[in-house]
């Protein structure tokens, strides 16, 4: 009898011992799973979110030295960053704005010359002009510079004082003033604004030196245009 307890004392002791081990066992598990899973979702947490409008997918590199247009030349030899300056002289192409005339030559006006008509040639060959024809004071300080489109005045056509301030503006089409024509005294004011239409002074009027203004009639209009009559000035 005694032994028969004491075996059964040990059998319910060992059992006690095993379910203690697993349960030590599953709880090591457990917290260790536990915590693996815990860290990946806390990774996952923190990846940041791509959408795929933010892929941008990465493109081989490509070298411009070795790049090759159709026409067979090379893409660094066909750039050429160095641009020289190239000073301006009278055979020197210039751009001039005005109804769209394009580029041009610049003419001394001891170059050129008007025939009977009105119509400008170049004097060594003959043909007409399509430029800007400069005037100059002696010493070479700018006179006029009137522009000319096939030997007629066409465009902006301006004067200047010795000093080199404005003296008058004027604007022709097909050879006859067209617009304004304006005149200034040498300190800057105006001194006369006549407007034409076809060629036709239409209407204007001119300012005294002490600041009154005069309406110019139209016979003091067509005096303007032929002798350049302005009733302003002393008689």
């Amino acid at each position: 009898m005694c032994d028969v307890g004491l075996k059964s004392k040990v059998l319910i002791l060992s059992i006690a011992l095993l379910v203690s081990g697993v349960a030590s066992a599953q709880m090591l598990d457990d917290e260790t799973y536990g915590n693996w899973n815990a860290l990946e979702i806390e990774q996952e947490e923190k990846q940041p979110t791509v959408s795929q409008d933010d892929f941008v997918p990465e493109l081989p590199a490509v070298s411009t030295s070795s790049a090759v247009p159709s026409d067979g030349a090379r893409l660094d030899d066909a750039v050429d960053y160095d641009i020289p300056s190239v000073p301006l002289t009278q055979d020197t192409l210039v751009s001039w704005s005005n109804d769209a005339i394009p580029p041009e030559r610049i003419y001394e006006a001891k170059d050129v010359v008007e025939d009977a008509e009105g119509i400008m040639h170049e004097k060594t060959t003959g043909k007409l002009v399509t430029g800007e024809v400069r005037d100059r004071y002696p010493g070479g300080r700018l006179l006029t510079k009137v522009r000319y489109v096939d030997g007629l005045k066409h465009g902006r056509s301006i004067m200047f004082f010795q000093n080199g301030t404005l003296l008058s503006e004027a604007f022709y089409k097909d050879g006859k003033e067209e617009g304004e024509v304006a005149i200034f005294y040498a300190n800057g004011d105006e001194r006369v604004k006549v407007t034409f239409k076809d060629g036709a002074p239409v209407l204007g009027y001119c300012m005294t030196m002490t600041g009154r203004k005069i309406d110019m009639s139209t016979t003091q209009l067509r005096e303007f245009q032929d002798d350049g009559k302005i009733p302003c000035d002393p008689q």
